[in-house]
């Protein structure tokens, strides 16, 4: 009798597929695996509608094989609600829904929870109010009877005041802290102007001085202070201006660099000995192990919020861009203009990239593509490999010595910076010509350029001065080149660049009118942070001072780029996700952290250093940390087991192990992910089940609705009474 409310097994929910940004396929599909998928596709739905209300409702039919008499019965005798509500909600039936709740002990607890859950179960009861009314005057009843008899202890109702004051005093804190946020009216007036990706760039370079922020205050605490006590300077040579610019001279001896921190044992308070080779270790290990993980934590949010988060992907893309892309944060009339040309020509671009994956592209233009590819490719490629021969070329050249002139110190940061400022310019012209579809994927691609070539960079100091050092104490060398490698890119790059945005500015708004205002480089400008960054990750265990140094040159940063922004420079055109922007930022700090770590793990177990420091008279670092840090002797058994642990064949076993777990891991994401998409599209087809039985289920509401339903069947036999004889 209610077969017309079930959907035939023949008959299949149309999902709509998940959008995706990736590049469509240009050649045409073949038949043969459109029918594959087409049946492939049939059983998967096949496979899940057995588990719809409507499929559960027609096996129930066919099972229990009801007759038309029996259902009509059965649909007849429900119980009917009476007007009399006197006889309708009688105290018996309060009271057996009562009991019937009392048996769920979760229910009945006297908290807040409970309280929500009683609430909902109410809701969830086919009674009027009337009913729901007495069933939660009882039950609350109850609970106070019941929680009169259980009289909390002292101990409980401490923790329970305790708590709530700690929460209360967190919330507190967090609204203060908020209130007193660093530049925050800065990055505000930044965003209303400029947008939010622009402000991406001041957010992350706030978030980089406050991490470096901590990390001076440690080193100045338990290193540089008890040093200073012991012995600051040396009062060998007389301090010169010229030496703030080249790192040597005056500065050279002093507690600037590693070679001057002694290994001795200071008596500040007496009977109480200071160690400072113990508290050089166990400091920088502290500041590295919370840069780490403090990185680590923003990485795998930001991650999580804008890729995880949102990985059913985008749907309806046109409604999407028109609804939803509007920056709010936006309160200048210019930004506004701006704002709304760049969502037309994303439109615009969205439609040509549409039109474009429709039609396959000529084998002529294929070709010519990967040959631009190709060669764009080799150019990169070269100019990094000639960029590393030359700073190596250089750092032959020009090997430090005694004697040398100290203008001759000068000449490898002065390349390398201009190297590091010239070539973003040449690799943002490169991608016009390698005419991507998508902007974001030219703006993706020459990041990961940039930040190549800055790797090599640091890459190549570390090897030569780790493989030729042509001084004993080699950290010391080390530490100034890089020192020499800050200052040099704060003067060309920060100042320099203002300087440049002050004269285009003044040409734009007096001499050339044609000539457009500068804008800010997000990209370029970001990228400088994290190579700026990244050295003094390098550096900072080699000259602690230099942290004080970084983070006066973030603050001078932020302000000069601020008045240089505000100033000068016009809102940029191309529009910038800022999300998923600083996230590909922080991604980015993540991997050259990793690589700063991976390097001094090094340096502590492979890499001499019983010259100078504090570790010296012993052949490596770690010989002097598990001696001094941690007692224990080398004749011991555990100094053999850590000797053995140490060797290359344990390193490598473990990073197989780790690549092992890695491989689980992504294999097991994979799994949930093809779940989720199964979960996602057995809701869509529940929810369009669902309509359909409301559909039909209105249908018995009419009251001719049986004489109709009984025509139809005898009808239907009596055709095929027909068909048989």
């Amino acid at each position: 009798m209610m077969e017309d409310l079930i959907i035939a097994p023949d008959q299949h929910i149309e999902v709509q597929p998940e959008a995706t940004t990736s590049r469509q396929n240009d050649e045409a599909i073949d038949p043969s695996s459109l029918l594959l998928h087409q049946a492939a596709k049939k059983r998967f739905y096949t496979q899940h509608t057995q588990h719809l209300p409507s499929r559960s409702l027609l096996l129930f039919l066919n099972n229990g094989k009801t007759s038309k008499a029996q259902l009509v019965k059965t649909y007849k005798s429900l119980p009917r609600t009476k007007k009399n509500n006197s006889q309708v909600h009688s105290e018996d039936h309060v009271d057996s829904i009562v009991s019937h709740i009392k048996l769920q002990e979760d229910l009945m607890q006297d908290d807040p929870m409970s309280e929500m859950r009683r609430i909902e179960a109410l809701k969830g009861i086919p009674e009027c109010l009337t009913v729901k009314r007495s069933v939660k005057d009882k039950l609350n009843n109850s609970i106070n009877q019941d929680s009169k008899k259980k009289v909390l202890s002292q101990w409980k109702r401490f923790r329970y005041t305790t708590s709530i004051f700690f929460i209360k005093m967190f919330i507190t804190l967090k609204d203060f802290l908020s209130s007193i946020e660093l530049w925050y009216s800065a990055i505000k007036s930044i965003e209303g102007n400029f947008g939010s990706g622009v402000a991406t760039y001041f957010k992350f370079l706030r978030w980089l001085f406050l991490l470096n922020c901590m990390n001076c205050l440690l080193s100045i605490l338990f290193i540089i202070l008890p040093q200073s006590l012991v012995k600051a300077y040396s009062y060998d040579t007389e301090f010169n201006f010229g030496d703030i610019f080249i790192g040597k001279g005056f500065l050279e001896n002093t507690i600037l660099y590693y070679g001057f921190y002694s290994n001795v044992s200071a008596e500040y308070i007496v009977g109480y000995k200071y160690d400072i080779p113990s508290a050089y270790f166990l400091t920088m290990t502290c500041c590295y192990l919370l840069s780490f993980i403090l990185l680590s934590i923003k990485v795998a949010r930001s991650y999580k919020k804008c890729y995880i988060e949102t990985s059913g992907g985008i749907r309806n893309t046109y409604a999407t861009k028109i609804f939803c892309s509007w920056d709010h944060n936006i309160s200048s009339s210019k930004a506004a203009s701006l704002r709304s040309a760049s969502i037309y020509r994303e439109l615009k671009e969205l439609l040509a990239e549409t039109k474009s994956s429709s039609n396959s592209l000529f084998t002529l233009k294929k070709c010519s593509k990967l040959f631009i590819d190709f060669l764009s490719v080799c150019l990169v490629i070269l100019a990094i490999t000639a960029t590393g021969m030359l700073l190596w070329n250089l750092l032959e050249l020009h090997k430090p010595s005694r004697e040398a002139d100290p203008s001759s110190y000068l000449t490898i940061p002065l390349i390398v910076t201009i190297i590091m400022t010239v070539f973003p310019l040449f690799l943002s012209r490169l991608a016009k010509y390698e005419n991507y579809r998508s902007q974001r994927n030219a703006l993706y691609v020459t990041m990961i350029r940039i930040y190549s070539m800055a790797v090599i960079v640091i890459a190549t100091l570390l090897i030569y001065w780790l493989s030729y050092s042509t001084f004993d104490c080699w950290q010391t060398e080390l530490a100034q080149e890089i020192y020499r490698l800050i200052i040099f890119d704060f003067l060309i790059f920060t100042i320099g660049s203002f300087l440049v945005e002050a004269v285009h500015y003044y040409i734009h708004s007096s001499v050339q009118k044609n000539i457009s205002a500068p804008s800010f480089d997000i990209a370029l400008n970001t990228l400088n942070l994290i190579y700026n960054q990244i050295l003094f990750w390098v550096v900072f265990y080699f000259s602690p001072p230099l942290s004080l140094i970084i983070v006066v040159k973030l603050f001078l940063t932020f302000h000069i780029k601020k008045y240089g922004l505000m100033r000068y420079c016009e809102p940029p055109s191309i529009p910038w996700r800022a999300a998923q922007t600083q996230t590909l930022f922080l991604a980015l700090s993540f991997l050259g952290m990793t690589g700063t770590l991976t390097v001094l793990g090094y340096i502590f177990t492979s890499v001499q250093s019983n010259e100078c420091g504090p570790f010296k008279n012993y052949t490596y670092t770690w010989e002097a940390i598990v001696e001094y840090v941690f007692n224990i002797k080398r004749d011991s058994e555990l100094w053999k087991i850590i000797t053995k642990i140490a060797r290359p064949g344990v390193g490598a076993a473990i990073i197989v192990a780790l690549s092992m777990i890695v491989y689980y891991l992504r294999a097991k994401a994979e799994a949930s992910k093809k779940m989720v998409r199964i979960l996602r599209e057995m809701l869509v087809l529940q929810t369009r089940d669902k309509d359909f039985l409301m559909h039909e289920f209105s249908k018995v509401a009419d009251e001719n609705w049986l004489q109709r339903r009984t025509a139809f069947n005898e009808s239907r036999i009596s055709g095929y009474d027909i068909e048989l004889s």
